[in-house]
């Protein structure tokens, strides 16, 4: 008896752990994303500066946003910025709003006034973020900047201010001002150290003709510089040799498998170029005539193999295709974890049948007794 006991007790044991590996979304998934940066880097007494809090989901839209917010108001003070969703006075903050099954990011810009200088800090202390779709919880990022305010030069005299170079960009400072298709980037120096992607390394690197920072992965050789966009987005982005920037996005599959975007190089037949929002990056993408949620990009996966894959974006996979005289033909390679589902599955649902078979078998033989 006891031994039937054990057994049984072994069985429901191993079907319970196959059922969560299965729906991973059982166990709480943290799939939101936090940002905040500020403009300009170096901030001076009484000068204004900007301060950008962006939400971001991995995964479904963002229907809901809550999130409590901090600020050191005897050294800055706000003074415009955020909407009727935001609530900023005293040093402290609300950020209450609602998205849509589109929302993929939410972002909100402040103002403020640097009062008197010294180390101030402005805090995103708690957060909570819920699907479109599903209706349950993204995650509760929460992160901080901390900033100097330096006390304003004083004023030289005039007869010391007759510099022939007065007026112009401190080229060891400003940012490396580039267009790409149609839009403004602005490549910076330097990045904190904290934002080193993963596999990278800091890199020296020339560019339009000057020394900057950039960083490089030794085993692909990819060389990343790091800028903002005009929306004061920061981020890295892909040097080509012809000196043309990708944004660097990454799409992370089940945890064990990292897929880096990467321009796509060809025009299939019944495809066009389109852009789309990946992990709050613009990414060009080819998209089908007869499109249902797929488009069709170039990735770099974590063996370091170059490919085509097929993007779902409404659930965030990929999966391989191969590309053959202009046309895509076949899909023999799976990248995402859709076939590891099946087998376990089938897995389970042979565990389970023998546990009904045992356990009816058992309950034959106590009436009989």
């Amino acid at each position: 008896m006891k031994n039937i006991k054990f057994k049984t007790i072994i069985i429901y044991s191993i079907l319970s752990l196959l059922i969560l590996s299965i729906f991973p979304g059982i166990a709480k998934a943290e799939t939101a994303d936090l940002q905040i940066i500020m403009k300009p880097e170096v901030i001076k007494q009484g000068e204004t500066f900007e301060i950008q809090v962006t939400f971001s989901s991995k995964s479904e839209g963002i229907s809901s946003l809550d999130a409590s917010l901090s600020y050191d108001a005897d050294l800055m003070e706000y003074t415009s910025g955020g909407s009727n969703t935001v609530q900023l006075n005293n040093g402290k903050g609300l950020i209450i709003d609602n998205g849509s099954s589109s929302t993929k990011s939410m972002s909100y810009s402040f103002q403020f006034l640097a009062k008197k200088e010294g180390k101030a800090k402005f805090s995103v202390e708690q957060s909570e973020l819920f699907g479109h779709d599903t209706g349950k919880p993204l995650g509760n990022p929460k992160s901080s900047i901390s900033l100097t305010i330096h006390s304003s030069p004083v004023q030289e005299e005039q007869d010391e201010t007759n510099d022939p170079n007065e007026g112009l960009p401190n080229t060891e400072e400003d940012p490396i001002e580039v267009e790409q298709d149609g839009q403004l980037i602005y490549i910076l120096r330097d990045y904190p150290e904290s934002e080193l992607p993963k596999d990278f390394e800091p890199y020296s690197h020339t560019f339009k003709g000057e020394e900057i920072l950039g960083a490089k992965n030794p085993n692909t050789e990819m060389i990343l510089l790091y800028g903002t966009d005009q929306s004061f987005n920061h981020s890295f982005y892909i040097y080509e040799q012809n000196e043309n920037l990708f944004p660097y996005v990454t799409l992370n599959i089940s945890g064990t498998q990292e897929y880096t975007f990467l321009p796509m190089d060809i025009n299939p037949e019944g495809y066009q170029p389109e852009e789309i929002v990946i992990n709050g990056n613009t990414v060009i993408v080819s998209k089908p005539e007869d499109f249902k949620g797929i488009y069709l990009v170039k990735a770099l996966n974590s063996d370091n193999e170059t490919g085509y894959y097929f993007y779902d974006e409404s659930q965030g996979t990929i999966q391989r295709v191969e590309i053959h005289n202009n046309v895509v033909e076949t899909q023999d390679e799976q990248s995402s974890f859709h076939w590891s589902i099946i087998l376990l599955a089938g897995i389970a649902l042979i565990l389970l049948v023998l546990v009904i078979i045992f356990s009816s078998s058992y309950i034959r033989r106590r009436n009989k007794s």
